[in-house]
């Protein structure tokens, strides 16, 4: 099981760093791409939940992939034009993005606790 969470988890990092690349890049798109980090950190919730870890747990293993996320996401905004603009701008809109994330993670994940009660 904890290798099949493993597995799970890491998928959900994944998915979610393509998508703040994109929420970052994208400005068209944005309101989508937000939408979809939510349900990303709201399937992380849910996850850790059905997995029996504790809010705690599922925090700490979330906070885990915010510096890979903004490090990855300077990088790739490094490669353009305009790198310390864009860079210096990017930073409250990564930071913004993952925080909405783990607050869907949060209320996911007590939806689901509660509905076991």
């Amino acid at each position: 099981m904890y290798a099949q969470a493993q597995t799970q988890f890491a998928a959900l990092g994944r998915q979610i760093l393509i998508l703040i690349t994109r929420y970052v890049s994208e400005p068209a798109h944005r309101d989508e791409l937000f939408l979809s980090i939510k349900k990303v950190g709201a399937d992380l919730g849910e996850k850790t939940a059905a997995f029996g870890m504790s809010l705690t747990d599922s925090i700490q293993i979330f906070i885990q992939h915010r510096e890979p996320l903004i490090r990855t996401t300077t990088e790739i905004m490094k490669n353009g034009e305009g790198v310390q603009r864009r860079v210096v701008d990017a930073i409250p809109l990564v930071n913004h993005a993952i925080d909405e994330a783990l607050v869907a993670l949060v209320a996911a994940y007590q939806q689901r606790r509660n509905k076991g009660k």
